[in-house]
C-alpha cells in the first residue's frame, strides 16, 4: 500500500504557487509597460498579452490546489466537528471554500479588459465566500482544534483583517466605480484605496492558509485498490498497530 506520510505540503504549495504566480505577472506588467494606475489591482497585472496567459493559468492552477487543500481540511475538521455534534457546518463550509476556488477560475479565465461583468462576478464568488470560509473556519478551529492558543489567536487576528479589508474594499470599489468614467485611467484615492485592500485581501488569505498547515500536518493518504476506502485519514489511524484484547 502506498502511502504519503503528512498533506501539509498541501497549503504550503497553494501559498507558495499563488504568491510566485501573482509576482510573476506583475513583474511582466511591469516590464511589458502596461501598467496605468499607481497602485495596480491583482487582476490588472493580466489585462494585457502575454501576462493575461500566464495569469489564466496562475489561478486556475490555484483553485485546483485550493479544492484539494479545501477538501483535506474539511477531512480533518469532520473528525472534530463529529465529537461536537456539528458536521453538517463543514459540509457548508466545504461548499463556501469550493466557491471561492470557482470564482477564482472564473476571474483568471476571464479577464478584466473583454469580460468586465464576469471578472466581477467571479471577484465576487472570490472575495465573499471566501471572507466567511477564513471567519467560520477560524471560529471552528478555535474552539475544537488541538493547535497552540498562540495560531489560534493568530488566525483571529487575520480573520479581522480580512473582515475590515473586505469592508475598505467593497465601499472604495463602489466610490471608484461611480467617480471614474470609461475609458479614463482612474487614480483617484478611492480606486487606489481599493486596490490596496485587494492586495491586502490576497494576503490575509495566503497567510490563513498557511496556518491550516499544522491541522493537515495530521492527515496522510494511502492509496488502496478499494475505491470504497478512504484515502485520507488520520495518520495515527494508518500507522496504529493491530488491537488486542
Amino acid at each position: 500500500m502506498m502511502e504519503i506520510p503528512s498533506l501539509a505540503f498541501l497549503p504550503c504549495l497553494w501559498v507558495t504557487w499563488m504568491c510566485v504566480g501573482v509576482i510573476t505577472t506583475l513583474c511582466m506588467t511591469l516590464i511589458g509597460g502596461h501598467l496605468q494606475e499607481l497602485v495596480p489591482y491583482i487582476c490588472s497585472t493580466g489585462a494585457y498579452y502575454p501576462e493575461s496567459v500566464v495569469f489564466t493559468v496562475v489561478f486556475c492552477i490555484s483553485a485546483v490546489l485550493g479544492v484539494l487543500t479545501m477538501y483535506v481540511m474539511y477531512k480533518r475538521m469532520t473528525v472534530l466537528s463529529s465529537e461536537n455534534g456539528r458536521p453538517i457546518a463543514q459540509i457548508i463550509l466545504l461548499l463556501a471554500g469550493w466557491t471561492t476556488c470557482a470564482g477564482m477560475m472564473i476571474l483568471g479565465i476571464f479577464q478584466v479588459k473583454p469580460y468586465p461583468t464576469l471578472h466581477l462576478i467571479g471577484t465576487l464568488l472570490a472575495i465573499v465566500p471566501g471572507t466567511m470560509y477564513s471567519i467560520c473556519q477560524a471560529f471552528f478551529l478555535y474552539t475544537v482544534s488541538q493547535c497552540s492558543k498562540h495560531l489560534r489567536r493568530l488566525r483571529s487576528v487575520i480573520c479581522a483583517m480580512a473582515i475590515i479589508t473586505s469592508l475598505t474594499l467593497t465601499a472604495s470599489y463602489i466610490a471608484s466605480v461611480k467617480l471614474c468614467h470609461p475609458g479614463i485611467v482612474c487614480v483617484l484615492p478611492a480606486n487606489t484605496i481599493s486596490a490596496i485592500g485587494e492586495w491586502i485581501w490576497v494576503t490575509t488569505l495566503m497567510l490563513t492558509i498557511l496556518t491550516y498547515t499544522p491541522e493537515c500536518q495530521l492527515l496522510c493518504m494511502k492509496f488502496t485498490c478499494k475505491l470504497d476506502q478512504d484515502w485520507i485519514c488520520l495518520r495515527e489511524k494508518v500507522h496504529a498497530g493491530p488491537e488486542y484484547p
